[in-house]
């Protein structure tokens, strides 16, 4: 095996459906080991602190023999950015029956700092910020601001971390329309956007929303979970035999998401990613 790859569903909604189609699009990636989860007997970390015990474990199975060449890491969680004294963003994983685990991104990332094999991280999670800073009215974002002509055809959620919800919140499919598209068109951008871009050495992370905005799910449906892992499995079919660069593949997956998800009859969902890869890393898919 040449790759190893993990997810960390600790999102207790939808952790099935999002293990079950990670598993599934990189099980199709030649020399791959996913690794496994019972999910009938799972339940996410009790405390932050086991849930960076398992990310050191990983590190270490990664490190062990040295017989992997890459390393794929994928978190399902809730998520929030903060402002946090208008010179820094931090951006933090959330989980928990109240809501109250949380663990910085950038701490994460600085457990594999040393592990010199190129890195793929996957972020399926909220980016939004509860202040008044954000780029829509009362930290309400409704999803990018990119025009579709595409009609919403699949129930969505879009939980808001520190946000009450309100009639505007953003619903759609089976849960009824928005009533803040109006206003939403009416928001100006800010000035100055500060964004969160959390990055280390040798490695690509791809985020399910851009820095202030949220990220959405589907719900008890067919194609249910994280939009990333989604649009992923919706492109395996594509993919067979195919041998690609990963940041190849994260453009289509972004292309799958702008075709496939709409909010708000306008507006569209889009991934984002940034990477400090010194080499590119290619994959090929089996036939």
């Amino acid at each position: 095996m040449s790759i190893l790859a993990k997810i960390f569903p600790l999102n207790e909604d939808g952790a099935s459906d999002n293990y079950e189609k990670f598993k599934a699009f990189w099980s199709q990636v030649e020399g791959c080991e996913v690794e496994k989860i019972c999910m009938k007997n799972y339940s996410p970390p009790r405390i932050e602190k086991d849930f960076e015990n398992q990310l050191e474990s990983l590190r270490e199975k990664f490190e062990e023999g040295k017989k992997y060449k890459y390393l794929v890491l994928a978190v399902s969680s809730h998520g929030i950015e903060k402002d946090t004294d208008g010179k820094d963003v931090t951006f933090e994983i959330v989980w928990g029956k109240d809501l109250d685990k949380r663990y910085k991104v950038n701490e994460l990332l600085e457990k594999f700092k040393e592990v010199k094999e190129q890195k793929i991280f996957i972020m399926q999670m909220c980016r939004n910020r509860s202040d008044k800073t954000t780029v829509t009215l009362l930290g309400k974002d409704q999803g990018v601001m990119h025009h579709s002509m595409t009609e919403p055809n699949l129930p969505i959620h879009a939980p808001a971390i520190g946000n009450e919800p309100t009639p505007d919140e953003l619903t759609a499919g089976a849960h009824g329309k928005s009533r803040s598209t109006e206003a939403l068109n009416s928001i100006a951008w800010p000035k100055t956007w500060k964004l969160a871009q959390p990055c280390i050495r040798d490695s690509i992370v791809m985020f399910s929303s851009p820095s202030g905005y949220l990220s959405y799910h589907n719900l008890n449906m067919e194609d249910a979970g994280g939009w990333i892992f989604v649009s992923m499995e919706k492109l395996l079919k594509s993919l067979k035999g195919e041998k690609i660069s990963v940041i190849d593949l994260f453009l289509m997956v972004n292309q799958k998401m702008s075709e496939t998800f709409t909010i708000n009859d306008k507006f569209i969902g889009l991934s984002s990613f940034n990477h400090m890869l010194t080499q590119d890393i290619i994959i090929k898919f089996k036939n």
